[in-house]
């Protein structure tokens, strides 16, 4: 099975008006896992309007690695219940493709979800 990041389908569109990559010279919070973004770590800053509404989004580099891999790199914030209820609706199985292409924190990140799914279900 290959990965071709059709897994989850979810709506997310919007107007970006800027998108790149920093490398940061402070901390910043990551808009979807929450984790700390390191200075000198790279992460993505996106502004834009999303639902009528002005924002901006930083992105660590492990979640922009799942939403690459997960969301074909929508601009899909807050995700990880999305990943969750996927995993869920596919019994654990990723395909190995997917979970190659990931950051190794975001690998970790996969592989303790795809874990807590065969824990909750071996009860």
């Amino acid at each position: 099975m290959s990965c071709d990041c059709a897994y989850v389908d979810v709506d997310c569109s919007g107007i970006i008006l800027e998108q790149r990559l920093y490398k940061a010279r402070k901390q910043h919070q990551c808009c979807n896992c929450g984790r700390v973004i390191e200075s000198k770590e790279e992460y993505e800053k996106a502004v834009g309007i999303w639902d009528g509404d002005f924002d901006t989004y930083k992105t660590c580099e492990a979640c922009l690695s799942l939403r690459a891999a997960f969301f074909c790199g929508s601009y899909h914030f807050d995700f990880y219940e999305d990943l969750r209820n996927h995993i869920d609706y596919v019994g654990g199985q990723i395909s190995s493709d997917c979970i190659l292409s990931l950051t190794p924190k975001a690998k970790d990140f996969i592989l303790d979800l795809i874990d807590e799914y065969f824990e909750y279900y071996d009860d």
